[in-house]
């Protein structure tokens, strides 16, 4: 009987060994980590310039795709067939700023073409972790300003996440005051005591006394630069994007104004802009509107 347990005992102990090992040589499965949706934004966008469809497919929602920009269908099939037909072909994208507003991403970034580049500043909005629609606005790129700023170089941290929805709100209220409305001499109270604000706008310079004369000067010889609507904001920390319509230029045209802004306690430090002209409604290839 001794050695009869003793055998059994031996078993027992060789059998508890091996699956140890097994479960060594054999680990659980590990669970990817799901993308945050900036990740997914990101990652949509250089798929497209990498001709790469996948990534429609996995972050773009297939029942509901709703486009702003007028020159694609809605639903990602349209998407799809743009990246296959070569839209983005020969196109290097440079990723620069991303902020992340509840359902909301938005992306500030240039692409570098043969021989020029566009500034663009891309807004997706998802849902259940998926894209489900999508504005733009896009410019191209210009010469540096008399300050020495283009149009996307600057500062990118983000600050102050603390302050999210006070800063949304002094921007809110400065493009709906001051542009919406023309009251120019309030922009020294959005501005530090230094009246510093650095400008990556084209045609501006740093100094208040240089935007207030560019904008005299464009108003004496009859071009517009005319705020009407404010219609969304995009704030994360101390920068906030506005997405406004208004008219610009010779022709007064319907244009669409995305501004970028970040502040510095409670005072606005530095701006970026894209200016897009709004198609004609005869050449959308969808019935959503840019806004």
């Amino acid at each position: 009987m001794k050695k009869l347990s003793f055998g059994l005992l031996l078993l027992m102990v060789l059998a508890i060994v091996s699956c140890d090992k097994d479960t060594d040589n054999n680990p659980d499965p590990v669970e990817e980590e799901e993308l945050t949706n900036e990740e997914k934004a990101q990652e949509l966008l250089l798929s497209l310039f990498s001709g790469d469809t996948s990534k429609v497919t996995m972050y773009v929602s297939a029942n509901q795709y709703t486009q702003h920009n007028h020159r694609y269908a809605d639903g990602r099939n349209a998407l799809i067939s743009a990246v296959l037909d070569g839209d983005f072909a020969n196109t290097q994208l440079d990723i620069v700023r991303t902020l992340t507003d509840g359902d909301l991403v938005a992306i500030h970034s240039e692409q570098i073409h043969t021989n020029a580049s566009s500034i663009v500043f891309d807004v997706f909005r998802f849902q259940d972790g998926l894209i489900v629609e999508h504005w733009d606005n896009v410019q191209e790129s210009q010469m540096e300003n008399g300050s020495g700023h283009n149009m996307i170089d600057g500062t990118t941290t983000i600050e102050d996440l603390d302050k999210t929805e006070i800063n949304r709100s002094i921007v809110s209220d400065y493009i709906t005051r001051v542009m919406i409305e023309n009251n120019y001499t309030l922009i020294p109270e959005y501005l530090a005591e230094d009246q510093n604000l650095i400008q990556h706008n084209p045609m501006m310079m740093d100094s208040l006394a240089g935007m207030l004369s560019m904008m005299d000067t464009l108003s004496e010889q009859g071009f517009a630069y005319q705020y009407e609507t404010l219609h969304k904001t995009v704030a994360m920390g101390n920068f906030v994007l506005t997405i406004s319509e208004g008219r610009y230029g010779n022709q007064s045209e319907a244009t669409a104004f995305y501004d970028l802004f970040r502040l510095e306690e409670g005072k606005l430090r530095e701006h970026w802009d894209v200016i897009e002209a709004i198609a004609p409604d005869q050449d959308w290839q969808n019935q959503n509107g840019k806004f």
